[in-house]
């Protein structure tokens, strides 16, 4: 164990930690630590007691990405596809994909191919752990394979009636906005640009 030294230079005190030990049977110093001054010994400690600064940083899309799946985890929205679509517990489920991908659809759109390089830059590894064999977009595709018309309607309809059980949604405050679906209407057809106007007259927006 070492002991402290104090030593005057120049009427200055400062410190030392040294080594003792029995060689040939006598006391010998073994070892000395120049510690400095008292004052550098007490920032030594105050600085050992504070945490490093960061090197680096990763930064990670964080709040979206958590309040979707937090949504999904509410609705059981996994186990609702997985039961009408189920497979061995190998990897990730058929829900499990779809949960991923509708998340990455609403949060930041990108291809199959990118979805592994959207996840790690998300805190999804934390939640919804998944190697990279299982975000190849093959493996995507593979498991969509399995969706067929029939499982989409049903689960449609089981979805439907669990947010409207859960979330006591009336229906009588649905609104159906379609203006965002492209329907190849040719508008420079003069009988349809004419019963356009007749609608637009009888809402008073065209004279």
């Amino acid at each position: 164990m070492p002991s402290l030294t104090r030593k005057l230079i120049n009427g200055r005190p400062y410190y030392y930690a040294r080594w003792c030990q029995r060689v040939d049977r006598r006391p010998k110093i073994v070892r000395t630590l120049y510690l400095g001054s008292l004052d550098n010994i007490v920032q030594a400690v105050e600085t050992a007691q504070q945490p490093l600064p960061p090197q680096e940083a990763e930064i990670a899309h964080f709040a979206d990405i958590v309040a979707l799946y937090d949504q999904a985890v509410q609705l059981g929205l996994v186990e609702l596809i997985d039961a009408q679509i189920p497979k061995r517990h190998q990897g990730l489920s058929v829900g499990q994909y779809l949960v991923l991908a509708a998340i990455n659809r609403a949060a930041h759109p990108t291809s199959k191919a990118k979805l592994a390089q959207w996840y790690r830059q998300t805190v999804l590894p934390r939640l919804m752990p998944a190697s990279a064999d299982e975000l190849t977009s093959q493996a995507f595709w593979n498991h969509m394979d399995r969706v067929s018309q029939e499982d989409i309607e049903a689960i449609e309809k089981n979805l439907a009636q669990r947010l409207l059980r859960d979330l006591k949604v009336d229906l009588r405050t649905l609104v159906y906005d379609g203006t965002n679906f492209f329907t190849y209407i040719n508008l420079k057809n003069a009988s349809l640009e004419a019963d356009s106007r007749i609608f637009l007259r009888k809402l008073g927006l065209c004279e």
